[in-house]
Protein backbone atom coordinates (compact mmCIF):
# COMPACT_ATOMS: atom_id res chain seq x y z
CA UNK A 1 0.00 0.00 0.00
CA UNK A 2 2.81 2.36 0.91
CA UNK A 3 4.58 1.72 -2.41
CA UNK A 4 1.33 2.34 -4.29
CA UNK A 5 0.88 5.70 -2.56
CA UNK A 6 4.47 6.62 -3.40
CA UNK A 7 3.89 5.66 -7.03
CA UNK A 8 0.78 7.84 -7.20
CA UNK A 9 2.70 10.79 -5.77
CA UNK A 10 5.51 10.38 -8.31
CA UNK A 11 3.04 10.15 -11.21
CA UNK A 12 1.25 13.23 -9.90
CA UNK A 13 4.53 15.13 -9.75
CA UNK A 14 5.45 14.14 -13.30
CA UNK A 15 2.04 15.22 -14.57
CA UNK A 16 2.29 18.58 -12.80
CA UNK A 17 5.94 19.32 -13.74
CA UNK A 18 4.99 22.01 -16.31
CA UNK A 19 2.59 23.58 -13.80
CA UNK A 20 5.32 23.67 -11.17
CA UNK A 21 7.81 25.13 -13.63
CA UNK A 22 5.42 27.81 -14.82
CA UNK A 23 4.73 28.85 -11.23
CA UNK A 24 8.31 28.73 -9.93
CA UNK A 25 8.99 32.49 -10.35
CA UNK A 26 5.80 33.48 -8.56
CA UNK A 27 6.37 30.88 -5.87
CA UNK A 28 9.94 32.02 -5.37
CA UNK A 29 8.86 35.65 -5.15
CA UNK A 30 6.38 34.75 -2.46
CA UNK A 31 8.98 32.76 -0.60
CA UNK A 32 11.47 35.60 -0.84
CA UNK A 33 9.21 37.63 1.38
CA UNK A 34 8.76 34.78 3.80
CA UNK A 35 12.45 33.98 3.65
CA UNK A 36 13.25 37.47 4.73
CA UNK A 37 11.08 36.72 7.70
CA UNK A 38 12.89 33.43 8.09
CA UNK A 39 16.04 35.13 8.77
CA UNK A 40 14.03 33.76 10.27
CA UNK A 41 10.82 35.08 10.91
CA UNK A 42 13.45 36.89 12.61
CA UNK A 43 14.14 40.51 12.00
CA UNK A 44 10.48 41.50 12.08
CA UNK A 45 9.62 43.58 15.18
CA UNK A 46 13.33 43.62 16.04
CA UNK A 47 12.82 45.82 19.05
CA UNK A 48 10.68 43.19 20.76
CA UNK A 49 11.99 40.00 19.20
CA UNK A 50 11.92 36.96 21.48
CA UNK A 51 15.05 35.34 22.87
CA UNK A 52 15.02 32.18 20.65
CA UNK A 53 14.73 34.26 17.47
CA UNK A 54 17.52 36.58 18.59
CA UNK A 55 19.69 33.54 19.32
CA UNK A 56 18.92 32.22 15.81
CA UNK A 57 20.30 35.43 14.34
CA UNK A 58 23.40 35.29 16.52
CA UNK A 59 24.00 31.64 15.66
CA UNK A 60 23.74 32.36 11.96
CA UNK A 61 26.32 35.12 12.28
CA UNK A 62 28.61 32.62 13.99
CA UNK A 63 28.04 30.17 11.12
CA UNK A 64 29.03 32.83 8.60
CA UNK A 65 32.17 33.50 10.59
CA UNK A 66 33.01 29.78 10.79
CA UNK A 67 32.46 29.39 7.04
CA UNK A 68 34.86 32.28 6.44
CA UNK A 69 37.46 30.37 8.47
CA UNK A 70 36.66 27.08 6.63
CA UNK A 71 35.96 25.44 10.00
CA UNK A 72 33.47 22.74 8.94
CA UNK A 73 33.43 21.11 12.37
CA UNK A 74 32.26 24.33 14.00
CA UNK A 75 29.76 24.94 11.19
CA UNK A 76 28.31 21.49 11.86
CA UNK A 77 28.00 22.16 15.61
CA UNK A 78 26.35 25.53 14.99
CA UNK A 79 23.87 24.10 12.49
CA UNK A 80 22.87 21.47 15.08
CA UNK A 81 22.39 24.30 17.59
CA UNK A 82 20.39 26.25 15.01
CA UNK A 83 18.20 23.21 14.41
CA UNK A 84 17.44 23.02 18.14
CA UNK A 85 16.69 26.74 18.30
CA UNK A 86 14.36 26.29 15.36
CA UNK A 87 12.33 23.85 17.45
CA UNK A 88 12.22 26.19 20.45
CA UNK A 89 11.21 29.20 18.35
CA UNK A 90 8.74 27.02 16.39
CA UNK A 91 10.16 28.02 13.02
CA UNK A 92 9.38 25.27 10.54
CA UNK A 93 12.21 26.04 8.16
CA UNK A 94 15.02 28.53 7.73
CA UNK A 95 14.72 28.85 3.97
CA UNK A 96 16.89 31.91 3.46
CA UNK A 97 19.74 30.37 5.48
CA UNK A 98 19.35 27.06 3.64
CA UNK A 99 19.46 28.81 0.25
CA UNK A 100 22.63 30.62 1.31
CA UNK A 101 24.24 27.28 2.18
CA UNK A 102 23.20 25.91 -1.23
CA UNK A 103 24.97 28.85 -2.89
CA UNK A 104 28.09 28.09 -0.84
CA UNK A 105 27.85 24.41 -1.85
CA UNK A 106 27.53 25.41 -5.50
CA UNK A 107 30.71 27.51 -5.32
CA UNK A 108 32.65 24.63 -3.74
CA UNK A 109 31.38 22.22 -6.38
CA UNK A 110 32.47 24.49 -9.23
CA UNK A 111 36.08 24.41 -8.00
CA UNK A 112 36.04 20.63 -7.57
CA UNK A 113 35.55 20.46 -3.77
CA UNK A 114 32.87 17.76 -3.84
CA UNK A 115 33.09 16.76 -0.16
CA UNK A 116 32.63 20.36 1.01
CA UNK A 117 29.74 20.81 -1.42
CA UNK A 118 28.09 17.63 -0.12
CA UNK A 119 28.54 18.86 3.47
CA UNK A 120 26.85 22.21 2.85
CA UNK A 121 24.00 20.60 0.93
CA UNK A 122 23.32 18.27 3.89
CA UNK A 123 23.33 21.23 6.27
CA UNK A 124 20.96 23.18 4.02
CA UNK A 125 18.46 20.31 3.98
CA UNK A 126 18.83 19.98 7.74
CA UNK A 127 17.69 23.59 8.19
CA UNK A 128 14.76 23.30 5.76
CA UNK A 129 13.98 19.60 5.33
CA UNK A 130 10.59 19.99 3.64
CA UNK A 131 10.74 23.35 1.85
CA UNK A 132 9.89 22.69 -1.83
CA UNK A 133 12.02 25.56 -3.14
CA UNK A 134 15.04 24.45 -1.07
CA UNK A 135 14.61 20.83 -2.14
CA UNK A 136 14.26 21.83 -5.79
CA UNK A 137 17.31 24.11 -5.78
CA UNK A 138 19.37 21.50 -3.94
CA UNK A 139 18.40 18.67 -6.30
CA UNK A 140 21.17 19.06 -8.92
CA UNK A 141 23.92 19.16 -6.29
CA UNK A 142 22.36 16.37 -4.22
CA UNK A 143 22.36 14.22 -7.33
CA UNK A 144 26.01 15.04 -8.08
CA UNK A 145 27.37 14.61 -4.57
CA UNK A 146 25.44 11.62 -3.23
CA UNK A 147 23.72 8.46 -4.41
CA UNK A 148 20.02 9.23 -4.10
CA UNK A 149 16.90 7.64 -5.45
CA UNK A 150 15.54 10.23 -7.88
CA UNK A 151 11.89 9.03 -7.57
CA UNK A 152 12.23 9.14 -3.76
CA UNK A 153 13.66 12.65 -3.87
CA UNK A 154 10.93 13.85 -6.25
CA UNK A 155 8.37 12.32 -3.91
CA UNK A 156 9.96 14.30 -1.08
CA UNK A 157 9.54 17.51 -3.08
CA UNK A 158 5.92 16.62 -3.75
CA UNK A 159 5.29 16.00 -0.05
CA UNK A 160 6.79 19.42 0.67
CA UNK A 161 4.50 21.03 -1.89
CA UNK A 162 1.43 19.30 -0.47
CA UNK A 163 2.21 20.52 3.04
CA UNK A 164 2.48 24.18 1.98
CA UNK A 165 -0.92 25.61 0.92
CA UNK A 166 0.79 28.85 -0.09
CA UNK A 167 2.76 26.92 -2.71
CA UNK A 168 -0.38 25.23 -4.05
CA UNK A 169 -2.18 28.54 -4.35
CA UNK A 170 0.81 30.22 -5.99
CA UNK A 171 0.95 27.22 -8.31
CA UNK A 172 -2.74 27.55 -9.14
CA UNK A 173 -2.49 31.29 -9.74
CA UNK A 174 0.69 31.03 -11.77
CA UNK A 175 -0.62 28.29 -14.04
CA UNK A 176 -3.99 29.77 -15.05
CA UNK A 177 -2.80 32.24 -17.70
CA UNK A 178 -0.09 29.99 -19.20
CA UNK A 179 -2.59 27.14 -19.56
CA UNK A 180 -5.25 29.35 -21.11
CA UNK A 181 -2.77 30.97 -23.49
CA UNK A 182 -1.39 27.58 -24.52
CA UNK A 183 -4.86 26.25 -25.37
CA UNK A 184 -5.87 29.51 -27.05
CA UNK A 185 -2.93 29.53 -29.44
CA UNK A 186 -3.12 25.76 -29.81
CA UNK A 187 -6.70 25.91 -31.06
CA UNK A 188 -5.89 28.92 -33.27
CA UNK A 189 -3.00 27.13 -34.98
CA UNK A 190 -5.05 23.93 -35.34
CA UNK A 191 -7.91 25.84 -37.01
CA UNK A 192 -5.51 27.75 -39.27
CA UNK A 193 -3.79 24.55 -40.41
CA UNK A 194 -7.20 23.00 -41.03
CA UNK A 195 -8.02 25.96 -43.28
CA UNK A 196 -4.72 25.38 -45.11
CA UNK A 197 -5.51 21.71 -45.75
CA UNK A 198 -9.14 22.41 -46.72
CA UNK A 199 -8.55 25.58 -48.73
CA UNK A 200 -10.07 24.14 -51.93
CA UNK A 201 -13.27 23.12 -50.13
CA UNK A 202 -13.50 26.51 -48.46
CA UNK A 203 -13.13 28.41 -51.72
CA UNK A 204 -15.76 26.25 -53.44
CA UNK A 205 -18.26 26.74 -50.61
CA UNK A 206 -17.67 30.48 -50.33
CA UNK A 207 -17.92 30.84 -54.11
CA UNK A 208 -21.12 28.80 -54.44
CA UNK A 209 -23.58 31.73 -54.10
CA UNK A 210 -21.39 34.08 -56.16
CA UNK A 211 -21.92 34.51 -59.89
CA UNK A 212 -19.63 32.29 -61.94
CA UNK A 213 -18.29 35.39 -63.72
CA UNK A 214 -16.80 36.79 -60.48
CA UNK A 215 -16.37 33.89 -58.07
CA UNK A 216 -12.86 33.09 -59.30
CA UNK A 217 -11.66 36.47 -57.95
CA UNK A 218 -14.08 37.16 -55.11
CA UNK A 219 -14.07 33.73 -53.38
CA UNK A 220 -10.32 33.70 -52.54
CA UNK A 221 -10.52 37.35 -51.50
CA UNK A 222 -13.43 36.67 -49.12
CA UNK A 223 -11.63 33.68 -47.65
CA UNK A 224 -8.52 35.76 -47.04
CA UNK A 225 -10.59 38.43 -45.29
CA UNK A 226 -12.43 35.83 -43.17
CA UNK A 227 -9.13 34.42 -41.97
CA UNK A 228 -7.03 37.58 -41.56
CA UNK A 229 -9.49 40.29 -40.51
CA UNK A 230 -10.32 38.76 -37.10
CA UNK A 231 -6.60 38.78 -36.23
CA UNK A 232 -6.79 42.57 -35.94
CA UNK A 233 -9.45 42.28 -33.21
CA UNK A 234 -7.45 40.23 -30.68
CA UNK A 235 -6.92 36.52 -30.09
CA UNK A 236 -10.30 35.70 -28.55
CA UNK A 237 -12.35 37.46 -31.25
CA UNK A 238 -10.22 35.52 -33.72
CA UNK A 239 -11.10 32.23 -32.03
CA UNK A 240 -14.77 33.24 -32.08
CA UNK A 241 -14.74 34.13 -35.80
CA UNK A 242 -12.80 31.05 -36.85
CA UNK A 243 -15.11 28.76 -34.86
CA UNK A 244 -18.06 30.26 -36.74
CA UNK A 245 -16.24 29.56 -40.01
CA UNK A 246 -15.74 25.94 -38.96
CA UNK A 247 -19.42 25.54 -38.09
CA UNK A 248 -20.56 27.06 -41.39
CA UNK A 249 -18.03 25.76 -43.92
CA UNK A 250 -16.40 22.70 -42.31
CA UNK A 251 -19.05 21.15 -40.04
CA UNK A 252 -17.22 17.82 -40.15
CA UNK A 253 -14.64 19.51 -37.90
CA UNK A 254 -17.19 21.03 -35.50
CA UNK A 255 -15.45 19.42 -32.49
CA UNK A 256 -12.53 21.76 -33.07
CA UNK A 257 -14.99 24.63 -32.91
CA UNK A 258 -16.36 23.20 -29.68
CA UNK A 259 -12.88 23.28 -28.12
CA UNK A 260 -12.42 26.89 -29.21
CA UNK A 261 -15.80 27.78 -27.69
CA UNK A 262 -14.84 26.06 -24.43
CA UNK A 263 -11.61 28.11 -24.36
CA UNK A 264 -13.68 31.31 -24.53
CA UNK A 265 -15.83 30.13 -21.61
CA UNK A 266 -12.70 29.20 -19.65
CA UNK A 267 -11.21 32.67 -20.12
CA UNK A 268 -14.42 34.31 -18.93
CA UNK A 269 -14.61 32.11 -15.84
CA UNK A 270 -10.94 32.01 -14.87
CA UNK A 271 -9.85 35.62 -15.34
CA UNK A 272 -11.83 36.68 -12.21
CA UNK A 273 -10.47 33.65 -10.30
CA UNK A 274 -6.87 34.45 -11.19
CA UNK A 275 -7.10 38.16 -10.45
CA UNK A 276 -8.94 37.49 -7.19
CA UNK A 277 -6.19 35.04 -6.18
CA UNK A 278 -3.55 37.62 -7.04
CA UNK A 279 -5.19 40.28 -4.85
CA UNK A 280 -5.83 37.78 -2.05
CA UNK A 281 -2.27 36.46 -1.98
CA UNK A 282 -0.77 39.96 -1.87
CA UNK A 283 -2.52 40.73 1.43
CA UNK A 284 0.00 40.52 4.34
CA UNK A 285 -2.67 39.12 6.65
CA UNK A 286 -3.50 36.36 4.16
CA UNK A 287 0.18 35.50 3.90
CA UNK A 288 0.25 35.16 7.69
CA UNK A 289 -2.81 32.90 7.55
CA UNK A 290 -1.19 30.71 4.88
CA UNK A 291 2.00 30.49 6.91
CA UNK A 292 -0.10 29.32 9.85
CA UNK A 293 -1.84 26.72 7.70
CA UNK A 294 1.64 25.32 6.94
CA UNK A 295 2.59 25.29 10.62
CA UNK A 296 4.70 28.47 10.44
CA UNK A 297 3.85 31.20 12.95
CA UNK A 298 5.77 34.45 13.18
CA UNK A 299 6.00 37.40 15.55
CA UNK A 300 2.88 39.57 15.44
CA UNK A 301 0.77 36.92 13.67
CA UNK A 302 -2.23 37.29 15.98
CA UNK A 303 -2.29 41.09 15.59
CA UNK A 304 -2.21 40.91 11.79
CA UNK A 305 -4.90 38.24 11.71
CA UNK A 306 -7.14 40.17 14.11
CA UNK A 307 -6.89 43.24 11.88
CA UNK A 308 -7.79 41.18 8.81
CA UNK A 309 -10.66 39.39 10.59
CA UNK A 310 -12.32 42.77 11.14
CA UNK A 311 -12.44 43.17 7.34
CA UNK A 312 -13.31 39.56 6.43
CA UNK A 313 -15.97 38.61 8.93
CA UNK A 314 -17.24 35.70 6.78
CA UNK A 315 -13.90 33.96 6.31
CA UNK A 316 -13.96 30.74 8.34
CA UNK A 317 -10.42 29.70 7.43
CA UNK A 318 -9.13 33.06 8.64
CA UNK A 319 -10.83 32.69 12.04
CA UNK A 320 -9.45 29.16 12.36
CA UNK A 321 -5.92 30.45 11.78
CA UNK A 322 -6.57 33.36 14.15
CA UNK A 323 -7.61 30.91 16.88
CA UNK A 324 -4.34 29.00 16.47
CA UNK A 325 -2.28 32.19 16.63
CA UNK A 326 -4.12 33.42 19.74
CA UNK A 327 -3.68 30.07 21.47
CA UNK A 328 0.04 30.14 20.76
CA UNK A 329 0.14 33.59 22.36
CA UNK A 330 -1.50 32.21 25.49
CA UNK A 331 -4.81 34.05 24.91
CA UNK A 332 -6.95 30.96 25.39
CA UNK A 333 -10.31 32.69 25.91
CA UNK A 334 -9.91 34.76 22.75
CA UNK A 335 -8.77 31.64 20.89
CA UNK A 336 -11.95 29.80 21.96
CA UNK A 337 -14.11 32.63 20.58
CA UNK A 338 -12.20 32.52 17.27
CA UNK A 339 -12.61 28.74 16.95
CA UNK A 340 -16.33 28.99 17.74
CA UNK A 341 -16.70 31.65 15.05
CA UNK A 342 -14.86 29.38 12.62
CA UNK A 343 -17.28 26.55 13.46
CA UNK A 344 -20.24 28.81 12.70
CA UNK A 345 -18.77 29.74 9.30
CA UNK A 346 -17.34 26.36 8.30
CA UNK A 347 -20.09 24.18 9.70
CA UNK A 348 -19.78 21.21 12.02
CA UNK A 349 -16.44 19.52 11.31
CA UNK A 350 -13.64 17.78 13.18
CA UNK A 351 -10.78 20.25 12.80
CA UNK A 352 -12.12 23.07 14.96
CA UNK A 353 -13.18 20.52 17.62
CA UNK A 354 -9.63 19.18 17.78
CA UNK A 355 -8.15 22.69 18.07
CA UNK A 356 -10.67 23.62 20.76
CA UNK A 357 -9.66 20.43 22.59
CA UNK A 358 -5.98 21.46 22.50
CA UNK A 359 -7.00 24.92 23.70
CA UNK A 360 -8.93 23.40 26.61
CA UNK A 361 -5.99 21.15 27.53
CA UNK A 362 -3.56 24.07 27.60
CA UNK A 363 -6.09 26.02 29.68
CA UNK A 364 -6.01 23.25 32.28
CA UNK A 365 -9.37 21.66 31.49
CA UNK A 366 -8.46 18.11 30.48
CA UNK A 367 -12.03 16.81 30.93
CA UNK A 368 -13.41 19.25 28.38
CA UNK A 369 -10.49 18.47 26.06
CA UNK A 370 -11.28 14.75 26.27
CA UNK A 371 -14.93 15.34 25.36
CA UNK A 372 -13.98 17.52 22.39
CA UNK A 373 -11.46 14.95 21.15
CA UNK A 374 -14.17 12.27 21.28
CA UNK A 375 -16.41 14.50 19.14
CA UNK A 376 -13.57 15.14 16.67
CA UNK A 377 -12.89 11.41 16.37
CA UNK A 378 -16.57 10.69 15.72
CA UNK A 379 -16.46 13.30 12.94
CA UNK A 380 -13.65 11.38 11.26
CA UNK A 381 -10.39 12.97 12.41
CA UNK A 382 -7.75 10.29 12.93
CA UNK A 383 -4.39 11.69 11.83
CA UNK A 384 -1.02 11.69 13.59
CA UNK A 385 -1.43 15.19 15.07
CA UNK A 386 -4.80 14.21 16.55
CA UNK A 387 -3.44 11.12 18.29
CA UNK A 388 -0.36 12.91 19.63
CA UNK A 389 -2.45 15.62 21.28
CA UNK A 390 -5.02 13.13 22.53
CA UNK A 391 -2.24 11.05 24.12
CA UNK A 392 -1.23 14.11 26.18
CA UNK A 393 -4.81 14.55 27.38
CA UNK A 394 -5.09 10.87 28.31
CA UNK A 395 -1.83 11.10 30.23
CA UNK A 396 -3.19 14.13 32.10
CA UNK A 397 -6.29 12.07 32.98
CA UNK A 398 -4.00 9.24 34.20
CA UNK A 399 -5.16 6.88 31.43
CA UNK A 400 -1.60 5.76 30.67
CA UNK A 401 -2.62 2.75 28.61
CA UNK A 402 -4.58 4.87 26.10
CA UNK A 403 -1.86 7.51 26.17
CA UNK A 404 0.77 4.96 25.12
CA UNK A 405 -1.56 3.52 22.48
CA UNK A 406 -2.23 6.93 20.91
CA UNK A 407 1.44 7.88 21.01
CA UNK A 408 2.26 4.60 19.28
CA UNK A 409 -0.24 5.42 16.55
CA UNK A 410 1.42 8.81 16.07
CA UNK A 411 4.83 7.21 15.67
CA UNK A 412 3.53 4.65 13.18
CA UNK A 413 1.58 7.23 11.14
CA UNK A 414 4.16 10.05 11.08
CA UNK A 415 7.46 9.23 12.80
CA UNK A 416 9.02 12.55 11.79
CA UNK A 417 6.21 14.54 13.44
CA UNK A 418 6.47 12.40 16.59
CA UNK A 419 10.24 12.91 16.74
CA UNK A 420 9.94 16.69 16.33
CA UNK A 421 7.24 17.06 18.98
CA UNK A 422 9.03 14.82 21.45
CA UNK A 423 12.19 16.88 21.00
CA UNK A 424 10.14 20.01 21.65
CA UNK A 425 8.72 18.45 24.81
CA UNK A 426 12.24 17.73 26.03
CA UNK A 427 13.34 21.30 25.32
CA UNK A 428 10.25 23.19 26.50
CA UNK A 429 8.38 20.79 28.78
CA UNK A 430 5.33 18.60 28.06
CA UNK A 431 2.80 21.33 28.93
CA UNK A 432 4.36 24.09 26.82
CA UNK A 433 2.14 25.88 24.30
CA UNK A 434 4.46 24.88 21.47
CA UNK A 435 4.70 21.21 22.50
CA UNK A 436 1.43 20.29 20.79
CA UNK A 437 0.70 19.32 17.21
CA UNK A 438 -1.16 21.73 14.95
CA UNK A 439 -4.32 20.57 13.19
CA UNK A 440 -4.46 21.94 9.66
CA UNK A 441 -7.62 22.76 7.75
CA UNK A 442 -8.19 20.82 4.52
CA UNK A 443 -7.04 22.68 1.43
CA UNK A 444 -10.56 23.19 0.06
CA UNK A 445 -11.47 25.42 3.04
CA UNK A 446 -8.47 27.63 2.27
CA UNK A 447 -9.42 27.67 -1.41
CA UNK A 448 -12.93 28.80 -0.46
CA UNK A 449 -11.32 31.69 1.41
CA UNK A 450 -9.30 32.57 -1.70
CA UNK A 451 -12.42 32.61 -3.88
CA UNK A 452 -14.46 34.89 -1.64
CA UNK A 453 -15.56 38.09 -3.46
CA UNK A 454 -12.89 40.78 -3.54
CA UNK A 455 -13.64 44.50 -3.62
CA UNK A 456 -12.26 46.91 -6.25
CA UNK A 457 -11.48 44.10 -8.69
CA UNK A 458 -13.69 45.11 -11.63
CA UNK A 459 -11.32 47.73 -13.07
CA UNK A 460 -8.46 45.25 -13.15
CA UNK A 461 -10.65 42.61 -14.82
CA UNK A 462 -11.82 45.01 -17.52
CA UNK A 463 -8.29 46.20 -18.28
CA UNK A 464 -7.00 42.69 -18.81
CA UNK A 465 -10.05 41.62 -20.80
CA UNK A 466 -9.57 44.45 -23.31
CA UNK A 467 -6.16 43.06 -24.26
CA UNK A 468 -7.58 39.67 -25.21
CA UNK A 469 -11.03 40.59 -26.47
CA UNK A 470 -11.51 44.36 -26.97
CA UNK A 471 -14.95 45.54 -25.95
CA UNK A 472 -15.71 42.41 -23.91
CA UNK A 473 -15.77 41.72 -20.19
CA UNK A 474 -15.26 38.25 -18.64
CA UNK A 475 -19.04 37.60 -18.43
CA UNK A 476 -19.40 38.51 -22.11
CA UNK A 477 -16.53 36.16 -23.00
CA UNK A 478 -18.35 33.33 -21.25
CA UNK A 479 -21.65 34.29 -22.91
CA UNK A 480 -20.11 34.30 -26.40
CA UNK A 481 -18.42 30.97 -25.72
CA UNK A 482 -21.66 29.48 -24.40
CA UNK A 483 -23.53 30.67 -27.51
CA UNK A 484 -20.93 28.98 -29.73
CA UNK A 485 -21.24 25.78 -27.70
CA UNK A 486 -25.01 25.98 -28.25
CA UNK A 487 -24.42 26.29 -32.01
CA UNK A 488 -22.31 23.13 -31.88
CA UNK A 489 -25.42 21.05 -31.12
CA UNK A 490 -27.30 22.53 -34.08
CA UNK A 491 -24.54 21.98 -36.64
CA UNK A 492 -25.13 18.75 -38.50
CA UNK A 493 -22.18 16.77 -39.77
CA UNK A 494 -22.58 16.46 -43.51
CA UNK A 495 -20.56 15.35 -46.44
CA UNK A 496 -18.92 18.12 -48.41
CA UNK A 497 -20.65 18.38 -51.74
CA UNK A 498 -18.49 19.25 -54.70
CA UNK A 499 -19.48 22.60 -56.16
CA UNK A 500 -18.50 23.20 -59.80
CA UNK A 501 -15.87 25.90 -59.89
CA UNK A 502 -13.54 25.41 -62.82
CA UNK A 503 -10.87 27.95 -61.91
CA UNK A 504 -10.30 26.69 -58.35
CA UNK A 505 -11.53 23.11 -58.44
CA UNK A 506 -8.07 21.77 -57.55
CA UNK A 507 -6.75 24.69 -55.53
CA UNK A 508 -4.46 23.89 -52.66
CA UNK A 509 -1.29 24.99 -50.96
CA UNK A 510 1.95 23.67 -52.46
CA UNK A 511 3.07 20.25 -51.27
CA UNK A 512 6.13 21.86 -49.71
CA UNK A 513 3.88 23.90 -47.38
CA UNK A 514 1.89 20.83 -46.42
CA UNK A 515 5.09 18.88 -45.78
CA UNK A 516 6.40 21.65 -43.55
CA UNK A 517 3.30 21.23 -41.39
CA UNK A 518 4.83 18.01 -40.09
CA UNK A 519 7.47 20.06 -38.31
CA UNK A 520 4.76 21.52 -36.08
CA UNK A 521 3.85 19.18 -33.20
CA UNK A 522 0.52 17.68 -34.15
CA UNK A 523 0.61 19.10 -37.69
CA UNK A 524 0.59 15.66 -39.28
CA UNK A 525 -2.72 14.86 -37.59
CA UNK A 526 -4.33 17.77 -39.46
CA UNK A 527 -3.48 16.07 -42.75
CA UNK A 528 -5.31 12.89 -41.68
CA UNK A 529 -8.40 14.79 -40.50
CA UNK A 530 -7.62 14.55 -36.76
CA UNK A 531 -7.52 18.27 -35.85
CA UNK A 532 -8.69 17.70 -32.25
CA UNK A 533 -5.64 15.52 -31.54
CA UNK A 534 -3.49 18.14 -33.25
CA UNK A 535 -4.98 20.87 -31.05
CA UNK A 536 -4.23 18.91 -27.88
CA UNK A 537 -0.63 18.18 -28.91
CA UNK A 538 -0.04 21.77 -29.98
CA UNK A 539 -1.40 23.14 -26.69
CA UNK A 540 0.64 20.77 -24.52
CA UNK A 541 3.80 21.41 -26.53
CA UNK A 542 3.39 25.18 -26.28
CA UNK A 543 2.76 24.95 -22.53
CA UNK A 544 5.92 22.91 -22.04
CA UNK A 545 7.90 25.37 -24.15
CA UNK A 546 6.80 28.43 -22.18
CA UNK A 547 9.51 28.24 -19.47
CA UNK A 548 12.12 27.91 -22.22
CA UNK A 549 10.66 30.86 -24.16
CA UNK A 550 10.41 32.96 -20.96
CA UNK A 551 6.81 33.76 -21.88
CA UNK A 552 4.38 34.64 -20.39
CA UNK A 553 5.78 36.42 -17.36
CA UNK A 554 4.66 33.67 -14.96
CA UNK A 555 7.07 31.34 -16.77
CA UNK A 556 9.92 33.77 -17.32
CA UNK A 557 12.22 32.98 -14.41
CA UNK A 558 12.82 29.22 -14.42
CA UNK A 559 16.25 29.30 -16.02
CA UNK A 560 17.51 31.92 -13.55
CA UNK A 561 15.97 30.42 -10.41
CA UNK A 562 17.08 26.80 -10.93
CA UNK A 563 19.68 27.04 -13.72
CA UNK A 564 21.00 23.51 -13.14
CA UNK A 565 17.61 22.03 -14.08
CA UNK A 566 17.38 23.95 -17.35
CA UNK A 567 19.42 21.51 -19.52
CA UNK A 568 17.38 18.55 -18.24
CA UNK A 569 14.11 20.32 -18.91
CA UNK A 570 15.15 21.52 -22.37
CA UNK A 571 16.24 17.98 -23.26
CA UNK A 572 12.99 16.52 -21.97
CA UNK A 573 10.83 18.97 -23.96
CA UNK A 574 12.95 18.59 -27.11
CA UNK A 575 12.68 14.81 -27.04
CA UNK A 576 8.94 15.04 -26.42
CA UNK A 577 8.38 17.43 -29.34
CA UNK A 578 10.58 15.38 -31.69
CA UNK A 579 8.82 12.19 -30.62
CA UNK A 580 5.44 13.79 -31.32
CA UNK A 581 6.56 14.84 -34.81
CA UNK A 582 8.04 11.38 -35.50
CA UNK A 583 4.83 9.59 -34.49
CA UNK A 584 2.81 12.09 -36.52
CA UNK A 585 4.76 11.38 -39.69
CA UNK A 586 4.11 7.65 -39.32
CA UNK A 587 0.43 8.29 -38.61
CA UNK A 588 0.18 10.23 -41.89
CA UNK A 589 1.92 7.48 -43.82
Amino acid sequence: MESAVRFIKIVTLVVTIPLLLSAVPVWADGDTASSADDQAGVSEHSSSVSLPLARIQDTWRNILEAMGQHDLKRVNQLVIELDSLKLIADVRGLDSYALSLIDVARRHFKVGQRSEAAFYIRKALQLSPDSPIVLAKAFPLVRETSSISVPSYLSRIMNGVWSHPKVWLQLLKGSIYPLLLAFTFGVMVAILLTFVIKVDSLIRMIGKPISSAYRGLIAPLLLTLLVLLPLTLGPLWTVCAWCLCLYIFLPQHRWLGFIGSAVLVAWGCLIPVRESLQTWLMNPGIQTMLDGSSGEFREGASERLEALAAQRSRDGALFFSLGQALRRSGRYADAEHAFLRAEVLLGSQAWTRAERAVNAYLSGNAQQADALFIEAEKLGLRNAAFYFNYSKVKLELLDTEKSREYLGRTVSMDPELARTLQQREELLGPDARLAVAETHLPFYHILNSALMPTQNLQTRLDEFSQILMPGASPPLMSLVGAALIGMFFFVQRRRSRVVPLSSYANTGFPQLVQRCMRIIPGGAWIAVNRPVIACALLSVSLFLLMPILHWPFESSGLMEIIPELAPYYVSFVSLLVLGTCYVGVHVEE
